[in-house]
C-alpha cells in the first residue's frame, strides 16, 4: 500500500485533531492577553507637623514626638507660624523651604527626605533661635 494514500476516515481525523488544535490555541492566545494591572492603592504619605509659636520656638514632630531621627522618603509637612515675628526653615540635601518671617497661618510642603542631615529653625534674621537637627536614615 503506498504511504501516501490516505484512507477518508483517517483525512477526517487528522483535519478534526488539527482544527481541535487550532481552536484551543486561539483559546489559549486569547485568555492569556495582558489584562490591565489594578492600581496600586494610594496611601498618603506620613505626615510631620512643624509649629513656630513665637521667636525661637520650632518643633517638629510626628504623631505628637519630636523628631530627631526620620526614615527616607516622601513626607508631608504641615507647617503652623503663629507669630508674625517669626518664621519656620527647614533645610537639608535637596531642601531649602521657609515660610518668611511675615507668614502666618498654614503651609503644606511635599518634602522628600534622603539620607542625610537636615536643620530646623526659626527664620527670622538674627534670632538667635536654636536650630534643631533631624537625622535620615
Amino acid at each position: 500500500m503506498n504511504s501516501r494514500i490516505r484512507r477518508p476516515a483517517q483525512v477526517a481525523a487528522v483535519i478534526t485533531v488539527l482544527a481541535v488544535a487550532a481552536v484551543a490555541i486561539v483559546l489559549s492566545a486569547s485568555s492569556n492577553k495582558a489584562k490591565p494591572a489594578k492600581p496600586a492603592p494610594q496611601t498618603a504619605p506620613p505626615e510631620l507637623t512643624a509649629t513656630v509659636s513665637g521667636p525661637g520656638q520650632v518643633t517638629l514632630s510626628f504623631n505628637g514626638h519630636a523628631v530627631t531621627h526620620l526614615r527616607r522618603g516622601l513626607y508631608t509637612v504641615l507647617v503652623r507660624v503663629d507669630s508674625s515675628d517669626a518664621g519656620f526653615h527647614l533645610s537639608g540635601p535637596g531642601v531649602d523651604h521657609r515660610t518668611g518671617t511675615r507668614f502666618v497661618g498654614l503651609a503644606l510642603w511635599g518634602v522628600h527626605f534622603v539620607r542625610g542631615t537636615y536643620h530646623y529653625t526659626d527664620d527670622r534674621s538674627g534670632s538667635g533661635s536654636m536650630t534643631h537637627v533631624v537625622t535620615v536614615y
